[in-house]
C-alpha cells in the first residue's frame, strides 16, 4: 500500500515560522480551500497578517504541486488529532475516485490533507481539505483517470 502524506496546519505554521524567523505567533487561521484550486506548496509558505501557513493559490495552467479535490467539515465533537486524521484520510479516500475518475488503488496519484490546528479548532474551524499531490503539474487532474 502506498503511503499518504499528511500536512497539518500545525506543521505548516511551524514551517512558516521557521522560514520567516518569527517568534511565537498568537493568531492562527486555516486557509479557506475550494475544490479545484491548485496550490504551490513547494516554495516559501505565504504569510499574511493573521494567517499562518497559507499556500499560494495558482492558476491550474501554471506549474503546481497540489490540487484541492475535496473539502469537508470535521464531525468530531472535540479536537483529537488521531481521530481527525482518520476522518480526513477516510473522507479523502472516498472523494478521490469521484474527482479523478479512477479508484485510488488504480491511480498513479497520491493524496494528502490539511486539517485544523488546536488553535483554529478552538475558534470554530472544522475544515478538512483533500489535496492531490503532483510534481510540477500543469492543468487540472479532475476526471483525468490517471
Amino acid at each position: 500500500m502506498r503511503a499518504r502524506a499528511v500536512i497539518s496546519t500545525i506543521t505548516v505554521a511551524a514551517f512558516a515560522a521557521v522560514l520567516s524567523g518569527c517568534s511565537v505567533i498568537d493568531s492562527f487561521t486555516l486557509q479557506e480551500f475550494e475544490v479545484g484550486q491548485c496550490l504551490d506548496t513547494s516554495g516559501e509558505v505565504a504569510e499574511t497578517e493573521g494567517e499562518v501557513g497559507h499556500f499560494p493559490v495558482v492558476d491550474c495552467g501554471e506549474p503546481h504541486d497540489a490540487e484541492v479535490y475535496a473539502v469537508v467539515e470535521s464531525a468530531e465533537p472535540e479536537f483529537d488529532i488521531d481521530a481527525i486524521e482518520q476522518e480526513a484520510d477516510l473522507a479523502c479516500y472516498e472523494a478521490f475516485e469521484g474527482y479523478v475518475g479512477l479508484a485510488w488503488e488504480d491511480s498513479e496519484l497520491y493524496y494528502s490533507f490539511v486539517y485544523p490546528s488546536s488553535q483554529t479548532w478552538d475558534d470554530g474551524d472544522r475544515q478538512i481539505a483533500c489535496l492531490l499531490i503532483v510534481d510540477g503539474q500543469t492543468g487540472s487532474l479532475k476526471d483525468s483517470g490517471i
